[in-house]
Formats: structure tokens, sequence, C-alpha cells
């Protein structure tokens, strides 16, 4: 759709090597933002840069719609992926937690 994006990168057979899925995220209290809310790399084609293009190729898709800021969640436990996002010019900003709840299958 047009508020979302999956970008994908391929090797010279076509094949996948990963993808990024952005998302606009439009709240009344912040100005327009984009998130990344999945970022995966094939592990055989890791640390080849395509992790960095994949994002690069996200914010320029956020920036052309007139986003100001992008958002990446991260698992506490995904150091690595944490020490990637840093040295790409994200900063860590908030610790939170997250709720969810499964919904009762609605009567016909």
């Amino acid at each position: 759709g047009e508020d979302d994006a999956v970008l994908v990168a391929v090797d010279t057979a076509d094949r996948p090597l990963g993808w990024v899925h952005v998302a606009m995220r439009r709240l009344l209290e912040l100005e327009d933002t984009a998130q990344v809310t999945g970022l995966v790399v094939d592990e055989a084609a890791r640390s080849g840069g395509i992790g960095a293009a994949l994002l690069a190729a996200g914010e320029a898709w956020a920036h052309e719609r007139g986003c100001r800021t992008m958002d990446i969640a991260s698992r506490e436990s995904r150091v690595d992926a944490h020490r990637f996002y840093e040295r790409h010019g994200y900063t860590r900003y908030k610790i939170s937690h997250r709720f969810r709840k499964t919904l009762a299958d609605r009567a016909e």
C-alpha cells in the first residue's frame, strides 16, 4: 500500500538475500515518522553490506514521503542488531514493554 513498502535485495540469479519492511506511522502526538517493522538478511549473506543497503533504501522511501524520523524496535537480546543500528546513526531513545492480547473470534 501507500503507507508501507517491502524492499527486497536479490542476487544475480534473482534469489532473495534479504528484505526490509517500512511502514508510515501517523500519530497525533508525533510528526510523520516511519518504522522499520522487519529487516532480515540471509545468514550466509550477512556482513556484505546488504542490511545497510536495505536500511538506506527504507530511509529513502520514508524521506520521499515526508518522514523526518525513522524508528526501529529491537529485542533486548539482539545486541548485534543494536550495534548495527547504532553504526548507521540510530540512537536508543526509549526502553519499553510491549503488551499483547489475543482477541476472541467474532461471532458472525
